[in-house]
């Protein structure tokens, strides 16, 4: 997905975070990470699923 991103917004930027969103310490990792990084955040994408466990 991040890689969809950077080609159709080329001068844009997308970070990608992972986390098991039934594991609250998780999402909270997450989110001090994100918040360590950006002072905002323009779009979030919840992509439940989205990823091959292959």
């Amino acid at each position: 997905m991040r890689e969809q991103l950077r080609t159709a917004h080329a001068r844009g930027r997308a970070d990608v975070f992972v986390a098991d969103t039934g594991d609250l310490d998780a999402i909270r990792s997450v989110a001090a990470e994100l918040a360590q990084r950006h002072d905002h955040v323009d779009a979030l994408v919840h992509a439940a699923g989205a990823l091959d466990a292959a």
